[in-house]
């Protein structure tokens, strides 16, 4: 039986995680309020695979590292209408499959 085992991968400096996300954020609008702070690469909002509703938080990378600790280091922002995220430092999984099995 093979297992996969989260590991912690190495950090990109340039991607930070939001938290407290309007429900009706989108990718275009997450990408629109932080491009004010510097040139936003990519701008995820993670959904729900069964109801297809966001989670609320998601995943910014800006184009330089420094733009990204300038933002973490905020550590919070207010939407509009007073909507108030925050952000912090993301972590890339990497998942390792070991493929030996155990027999006894």
């Amino acid at each position: 039986m093979a297992v996969n085992r989260a590991v912690a991968g190495e950090l990109n400096r340039a991607r930070f995680f939001v938290r407290g996300l309007p429900w009706s954020t989108c990718e275009e609008s997450l990408k629109s309020f932080f491009s004010r702070y510097g040139n936003v690469k990519k701008a995820t909002v993670i959904f729900d695979k069964n109801s297809g509703l966001s989670k609320q938080y998601g995943f910014v990378e800006m184009k330089t590292v420094e733009e990204a600790e300038r933002i973490i280091a905020m550590k919070s922002f207010y939407l509009t209408k007073g909507r108030r995220v925050e952000v912090a430092e993301a972590m890339h999984k990497k998942y390792d499959t070991d493929t030996r099995f155990d027999l006894y």
